[in-house]
């Protein structure tokens, strides 16, 4: 397999995402930027780097599903791919099933009613994720 068909496989796809980051105090903040895109490819390993309270945590709990991207109306592209599965367990998000697995539309999915809850069961089945700090998540 060549890198070119591993690119292709991506199972996240992330483009024009706009993460808003404002500290507890209320004093400052800042804004988390993918102007992308940024794919994941199947069997792929990404590293997040960067210095200490640049976003790489904000930035991982969107892509975890756990926090809702702060531009829903302008984001471009926040897909997911289920290597292997033809189709999803609903419709809500769903893109369609091919050889290559399903595809959900998570910028579709959060932006639907009930999408927090949703979002909470894609996580749940397909996501694994090992937060900096222990944090509790609803079951």
């Amino acid at each position: 397999m060549t890198t070119t068909d591993i690119e292709q496989r991506y199972v996240l796809e992330v483009s024009g995402l706009e993460q808003v980051f404002c500290t507890n105090s209320g004093a400052g903040g800042f804004t988390v930027r993918v102007d992308g895109p940024l794919r994941i490819p199947q069997g792929g390993f990404v590293s997040i780097r960067g210095p200490n309270g640049c976003g790489k945590t904000t930035l991982m709990t969107v892509l975890a599903l756990l926090r809702r991207p702060s531009n829903l109306d302008s984001l471009q592209s926040f897909r997911i791919r289920i290597p292997g599965l033809k189709e999803g367990p609903d419709s809500t998000g769903g893109v369609g099933g091919s050889s290559d697995g399903f595809e959900y539309d998570l910028k579709q999915v959060w932006a639907s009613a009930g999408g927090g809850r949703r979002m909470d069961d894609i996580r749940r089945q397909y996501f694994g994720f090992c937060p900096q700090q222990l944090e509790l998540l609803s079951a």
